[in-house]
């Protein structure tokens, strides 16, 4: 009896330490994310394009599961990205703090309204990055010595078929799904929340979903997604599902009312 009271006093002990623990604030340790290359992201240099926003390009290489997110910043002095943590081993082995192929251009907002349509002054941004995690996520803080206007964009492991992301800031968030992918199936898949402010096709033939100032009152986006010939292929085999069922419901019954027949004769006859 004494040691099952040891035993549950220990259990408990390392219950509130465990809990004291997620309560407290992890401390961030100065990290290095290896460069990446401007020309493999996406970056839309627009003067329409400035406000705070988010891009994130889901790719169907399953191997490296490859999401990218191309992140414009206005005015920032910080800028937190979380990552899901994927626990898979591919995952741990090449993104060490969730992120990898950084790439930061842009310059010193100097005031609020300093213009931003000269992208031709945009240039390599000196800036510090921080790192922390929690039991579920991975934190990312790049730090820059002034406000500073420009373009953040990295890479992450993503599950393919879902897309899942936190969200920390009050911006515009753009999903681009793969080519020949769709989301909205009530069965396949669909997104959280449910409806984008805005669905269009882009350029490239990719369905792209718009969602406008989410946060705070939004915490999160979900998206499923799945080949855009998957709905057609379920509609096809529910149809010959349900018309298999009709016609075996219908040779029974047909042959349900043979064998009544048989028996009222049957029946007549012995009468």
């Amino acid at each position: 009896m004494k040691k099952k009271n040891s035993f549950l006093l220990l259990v408990l002990v390392l219950l509130i330490s465990i809990f004291i623990g997620c309560l407290g604030d992890p401390k961030p340790d100065d990290v290095i994310i290896p460069d990446g290359q401007f020309s493999n992201y996406e970056i839309n240099l627009s003067a329409d394009n400035l406000t705070n926003s988010t891009t994130y390009y889901l790719y169907t290489d399953k191997k490296n599961k490859t999401t990218q997110a191309v992140t414009t910043i206005v005015n920032t002095s910080t800028l937190n990205v979380s990552i899901q943590k994927d626990m898979s081993a591919h995952a741990k082995s090449k993104e060490e703090y969730g992120i990898e192929d950084l790439v930061v251009i842009g310059k010193f907002s100097y005031d609020n309204n300093s213009d931003h349509s000269n992208f031709s002054s945009l240039s390599n941004t000196s800036y510090n990055t921080s790192y922390y995690e929690t039991s579920i996520i991975k934190m990312i803080c790049i730090e820059f010595a002034q406000p500073t206007t420009g373009f953040v964009a990295y890479s992450f492991s993503g599950e393919y078929g879902q897309f899942y992301q936190l969200l920390k800031r009050n911006e515009t968030i753009t999903v681009v799904l793969p080519p020949g992918h769709s989301t909205g199936n009530i069965i396949l898949g669909t997104t959280k929340p449910k409806k984008p402010d805005k669905t269009y096709i882009d350029g490239n033939n990719r369905t792209c979903l718009f969602w406008n100032d989410l946060y705070p009152d939004r915490t999160f986006i979900n998206v499923r997604y799945y080949k855009s010939f998957l709905p057609a292929i379920l509609s096809i085999t529910v149809l010959v599902l349900g018309t298999c069922l009709l016609i075996v419901s219908l040779y029974y019954s047909n042959e349900i009312r043979k064998l009544r027949k048989k028996q009222e004769l049957i029946e007549s006859e012995i009468k």
